[in-house]
Formats: C-alpha cells, structure tokens, sequence
C-alpha cells in the first residue's frame, strides 16, 4: 500500500512539473507527502515490517501516537501534579504540557525523536540531543506497553546507532535508574558500558546517585577513541 500511495504522490509532482506548475497547492501538498513517505520506505525493514521515523520538526509528529506510547509516564504525571483535578482533566492538561514540551525541544536543529513504526503503529522511541559534533545525548526511552519485553527497543537503538555511524564516529550518552533492569540489560546488549556509577545529565548537567551513567563509542575501527 505504501508503494502504491508513492507511485500515486509522485504522479502529482511529475503533472505539475510537465506543466509547470509548482505554484500550485496540490503540487505542493503531494511533493511533501512524496518525500515524506520516500524517506520512511528507505527506512523500512521487508523482514520484520518495521520502520525507522527521523522526526527534527514538531509539524512531522504525530501527536496521538506519541502520547500513547508515553500514557503510562503521562497518566503517572497527572495524578501527581494535579491531584485536586478530576483524572480525565488532569490527563487531558498533562497532555497539553507533553506537546507543548515536544514542540520546544523539536525547535531545536540539534534535537531529534526516533520512532520504530510497524503496521502504522508507533512502538518505541527515544529522543535525542546533539550536544557538539560526535557526542550524543539519548533519553526518554520508551516503548509501547503491549510490545515490551520483544526486543524493540534494543532494534530501535541499534538502528539509531547504525543510522548515526553514517555521519562518523561518535559517542553516545545515556543514564538509567539502577532499579530500571530491563533498560539496564537492553543497553548493555546494544553495546553501552556503564561509565559511572552517578548518572549525570548533560542537559541540566545534575548528578543523580539513582542512575547509572552509560556511554557507548565507535570501535576504534571505525575511528572512534582507542582505549
């Protein structure tokens, strides 16, 4: 279906370049979904149906398939910060604050979302910051309850590695709660080692004793640092 929607988008954008007309919106509007749909199909895998989204702008999200993957965190939110509300509203304000979160870190050039999508379904994530030229920050990994414990989380960063090995070598930080075995054990089965025994924040720059702090480098091979 995929294949069939680009042929048809892409027929658009050849109509309006025989006859010259790209000022029109509809040129506009089928060259976009064009690139956009090109752009996930060169990322998708024939052997598992998955697909690998790169998301840099907030208009590129989806926002209901996003909040769904981090209900857990954000329904935890809501009953913590705004305990005096009924659920459904406090829900529906923690919601509005996670979009409006989002928004501003896609403002960002140096800030990126990874998604791992199978059958239209957005299974796992992680977001990631640029901090200089081959140093990476990755937080908030989440994956979609239904689907844990199969192993897309560990896809989805090792396809993100594979994906950023193209640009270089590079270093790529992370910290996970000590009590967080599962995070923990798909880290360090993707290749991170645990760097420090206090998780730091590269953001905020905070320390926290409740974190580990991991960090995973390009094989000296590839020219990353040699120990």
């Amino acid at each position: 279906l995929d294949f069939f929607l680009l042929f048809e988008y892409c027929e658009w954008v050849m109509l309006g370049n025989e006859y010259n007309n790209q000022e029109d919106a509809r040129f506009s509007y089928y060259s976009k979904k064009a690139a956009e749909l090109a752009l996930q199909l060169i990322h998708h895998d024939p052997a598992t149906g998955e697909s690998l989204r790169r998301i840099n702008a907030y208009e590129e999200m989806a926002p209901r398939k996003i909040l769904d993957l981090y209900a857990e965190g954000i329904q935890e939110n809501a009953r913590e910060k705004y305990p005096e509300m009924d659920f459904a509203e406090a829900l529906a304000r923690e919601e509005a604050d996670y979009l409006d979160f989002f928004q501003r870190f896609l403002a960002s050039p140096e800030n990126t979302y990874w998604v791992l999508e199978k059958a239209g379904l957005w299974i796992s994530t992680l977001r990631l910051t640029r901090l200089k030229p081959g140093f990476y920050y990755l937080e908030a990994l989440e994956t979609h309850p239904d689907y844990r414990q199969q192993g897309f989380a560990a896809r989805l960063i090792k396809r993100v590695l594979a994906e950023l090995e193209k640009e270089g070598p590079f270093t790529l930080c992370d910290c996970v709660n000590k009590k967080n075995e599962a995070s923990l054990r798909t880290h360090l089965a993707c290749g991170f080692r645990i760097a420090r025994e206090k998780g730091m924040d590269y953001l905020s720059r905070e320390v926290n004793p409740r974190t580990y702090g991991l960090i995973w480098e390009s094989p000296p091979e590839k020219g990353g640092k040699k120990e």
